[in-house]
Formats: C-alpha cells, sequence, structure tokens
C-alpha cells in the first residue's frame, strides 16, 4: 500500500494497516491513496480524500471571545466553506446573519459558524452600553440618569458591579449603594461601570416649602403681614375661621387670627398661625370722650401697663377699681407690643347753680326775684303753686305764689331752691292800720248809740 497527504511525497507504508487489514487516518488534509497488489506492481486502484476536522475561524472586531464591551460589535470570518452563521441574545432564539454583520443592541451573544463538514466554532461576548441601577423614593421609581425632585428619601441601587460618587454644595458627600439619602439639598450623582460607561444627574430633596414672611408660626404682631414664595406654591388664608382672600406679596393689615396654609408641587405643606393685634383689648363703662354722673370702672382683656391722671394729675390706678370723685380723667394702657389706647372721660356728679336776687332760697318776702348766672349748660323749670310757668333766664318773677325752681345739666344731675312771693308790711303801715281799726270801731260805736238814742224816741 502507498499514501500521500496533502499532494506531498510523503510515503505511507503498509504498516498503518491494522490487524483487520485497516488504515485509519485522523489528521486534517488532502489525502491520495494507491492501492497496489503486491505480486502485480502493475495492478493497483487509486483513491483520493480530503480530512477537514477545523472549525471556521471567527474573527470579533470590538472585543474579543467571552469579552465584554459598551461598543458596536463586527463579526466575519476568513473561510469559504462556511455555509451557515447564527447568532442568539440572553438565550433567545438562533437568528441568521451575514459575514461582517454589526452588532449593536445590548446583551449576551453566542454566535456559531458552521462550514460544510459540520465543523462548528462557537464564540460569545457582552454588549453592556448602559448601567445597570435604580433610584428610588417612597412613591415608586425615578427616572434613570435624569434630574428629578422628590420630597422623600432617595435611594439609590445598583445590580452590577458599579462605582458611585455623589456631592451636594459642591462638596463630595460619602454615600454607598443602598444608603438613603435624607437631608434636603441638591445631589449630584455620578455612576460608572468598568466599561466607561456613565451617567450623571441631579436629585434635590426638597421637603419644605420655601417661603419668605415676616411672622413666624406663633407670633403675635402690631404690623403688616407679607409672605412670598420663589418657588410654584399656593396659599390658602383664613381670618378668624372664615377664609380670607391673599395672593403672595400683599400686605395682610386687618386685626384678627390668621391660619396660612402654604402648598408647593411636590405635597410639602407649611402651616403659619400668628395674630394680628394693632389694638388694647380694654374697655370702660363710658363712652371714651364723654361725661357722666356715675362711677367709672376700666377693665383690659390682656396685660397692660397703666398711667392714669386726674386732672391733669398723675395717681395710682388699678384696672378695676371704681372712680368716684368728680374730674377730667385720662386713662392710658400700653400692652406688650406697643400698642396704646387712652380712655378719657369726666365723671361730673355736681348739679348746677343759679343766682337768686331779690331773696333767699328758702325765703319769703314781697320782691321782685331775678334769676340768672347758671353755672353750666343745662335746664331750667320754674314751678308756681305747682305748676310750672315759662321762664328765661334774667326774667323777673313778682308775682304773689309758692315758687320752686329745678336746674339740671345734661347729664341729670339737678338743683331745687324755693321761695314764697307775698305782701308783707312794715311798721309804719301797720301803725296806721291799727290807728284805722281803732277809728273805725270808735265810729261805729256812736253811730250805735245815736241809733239807740233814736229808738228811744
Amino acid at each position: 500500500t502507498r499514501c500521500s497527504r496533502d499532494w506531498s511525497s510523503d510515503v505511507c507504508s503498509s504498516d498503518l494497516k491494522n490487524a483487520e487489514g485497516h488504515v485509519s487516518y485522523s489528521e486534517d488534509g488532502n489525502y491520495s491513496i494507491k492501492l497496489i497488489n503486491s505480486e502485480d506492481l502493475d495492478n493497483f486502484s487509486s483513491y483520493s480524500f480530503e480530512i477537514d476536522n477545523k472549525a471556521p475561524s471567527i474573527f470579533i472586531d470590538g472585543t474579543e471571545d467571552n469579552g465584554k464591551t459598551n461598543n458596536d460589535v463586527s463579526v466575519s470570518w476568513d473561510d469559504s466553506d462556511v455555509i451557515d452563521a447564527t447568532y442568539s441574545v440572553n438565550g433567545g432564539e438562533e437568528i441568521a446573519f451575514e459575514k461582517e454583520t454589526m452588532f449593536s443592541e445590548e446583551g449576551t451573544y453566542v454566535v456559531k459558524v458552521k462550514d460544510d463538514l459540520g465543523n462548528e466554532s462557537i464564540v460569545t461576548f457582552v454588549i453592556d452600553k448602559t448601567l445597570d441601577y435604580s433610584v428610588n423614593d417612597a412613591k415608586g421609581e425615578l427616572p434613570k440618569a435624569k434630574d428629578a425632585t422628590t420630597n422623600q428619601d432617595v435611594i439609590i441601587t445598583n445590580y452590577e458591579d458599579l462605582t458611585i460618587s455623589v456631592s451636594k454644595g459642591g462638596k463630595n458627600y460619602p454615600y454607598s449603594f443602598g444608603d438613603a439619602l435624607t437631608e434636603e439639598g441638591t445631589y449630584r450623582i455620578e455612576i460608572s461601570d468598568e466599561l466607561g460607561n456613565r451617567e450623571s444627574f441631579q436629585i434635590t430633596i426638597d421637603k419644605s416649602v420655601r417661603y419668605s414672611s415676616n411672622v413666624k408660626d406663633g407670633d403675635r404682631t402690631n404690623g403688616d403681614v407679607s409672605f412670598s414664595s420663589d418657588e410654584k406654591a399656593t396659599i390658602i388664608v383664613t381670618k378668624d375661621g372664615s377664609a380670607y382672600s391673599y395672593e403672595f406679596g400683599g400686605l395682610i393689615k386687618e386685626e384678627g387670627e390668621y391660619v396660612v396654609r402654604i402648598y408647593d408641587s411636590y405635597g410639602n405643606e407649611e402651616t403659619v398661625r400668628f395674630v394680628i393685634d394693632k389694638s388694647v383689648d380694654a374697655s370702660a363703662n363710658v363712652e371714651n370722650g364723654s361725661s357722666t354722673n356715675s362711677d367709672v370702672t376700666v377693665s383690659a382683656n390682656e396685660e397692660v401697663s397703666v398711667v392714669a391722671k386726674k386732672d391733669g394729675e398723675e395717681f395710682n390706678y388699678k384696672l378695676g377699681d371704681k372712680l368716684t370723685e368728680d374730674g377730667k380723667y385720662e386713662i392710658v394702657l400700653r400692652d406688650s407690643l406697643g400698642n396704646e389706647k387712652t380712655i378719657s372721660f369726666t365723671i361730673d356728679k355736681t348739679a348746677p347753680e343759679i343766682t337768686i336776687s331779690g331773696i333767699e332760697d328758702g325765703g319769703k318776702g314781697n320782691s321782685r326775684v331775678t334769676l340768672s348766672d347758671m353755672t353750666e349748660e343745662g335746664e331750667i323749670h320754674v314751678y308756681k303753686d305747682g305748676q310750672e310757668i315759662e321762664y328765661r333766664l334774667g326774667d323777673e318773677l313778682f308775682e304773689y305764689g309758692k315758687y320752686e325752681v329745678v336746674v339740671k345739666d345734661r347729664l341729670g344731675n339737678l338743683r331745687t331752691y324755693s321761695f314764697e312771693l307775698c305782701f308783707r308790711a312794715n311798721g309804719a303801715v301797720i301803725a296806721l292800720i291799727g290807728v284805722g281799726i281803732v277809728l273805725i270801731a270808735g265810729a261805729v260805736v256812736l253811730v250805735a248809740m245815736k241809733k239807740k238814742r233814736v229808738f228811744k224816741k
């Protein structure tokens, strides 16, 4: 037996034959076999064949077998006997493809190339162009790689080997995947992997409404109040329990108890309660600036300081005490906010007086009487024998009778005078009257005697 391999001059001797007379060849190559009759060298048979156990060579541009990249990958081969090429992604179905196909989608690829003898080459690689992580708050997942604002704590979780860098306010902020970001502020997040994939974004944690005002919750003020906000917000105001129309930037001026609620677009809420108090809560049982003939009491429903004056002279006064004496009073009350209230009034319990000319009060006489000089504005009523008569100050009273004069001021204080006008004779008149009576009596006796004498005749 003679043979040649790959058309070379190599000679295969008959000792390649096994015990059964079979010859075995395994190495790749093109074989030519000549079987020669050992007794007749011109009697032979020739055979030729090829042994090809080598799978096609696959060339990967962009990575390597079992490699991982964030680039596109091209697959090709030089073997001319390739009859079938397929790929699958992430364990999916096998899909045929052409030489020098460019793969760009993410996934784990298995590429198979087979020649016409059934020799097959398999390569695998991973295309990874993204970072596998999530950003979550209490309400759910936030968009990846996008700036976001929330009023909740934030947790960033990785699902592959990643590196994270966090800064806040321009300074490095220590953070590890799985930790919670809880503080208010804007965080700059940078996440990367070993392939060079990189994403950066901002997370703003806003747990409060941004607003400014000249009052704080629980304040009491005697000034106007204003609210403003540098973010989109809604403000709702009530005054003494009722709705109060208000817009940011306006002034709240009226006294009252206010509740202000401010909401932002992230669901944050702030409540501010305050009181505008521009006056002293104090009162008296007399109208301010008026006069009275009653006792006066001044009281207050809040803590105040008191400065009291009577007829210009300061005196000690305790709120709630009665003021009884006549005089002009000024009570100044001042609260802790600096509000001040002045209560002024006059206590006048004294009845007016008049001057009676021509007779004394309570007197009796035959004279002409004049009433004048009333000490204050008021009314005068004159009664003669129980009946009121018309009278004007300065007029003369001369008719006989019993008189009563009542003078009254506008507060009702009154004073009463009385006198009687009647005929009263002096001593000479009385003597003349006496003589006249005697003479008349004598004449009567004389007449009587004459009549008697006449009677006797």
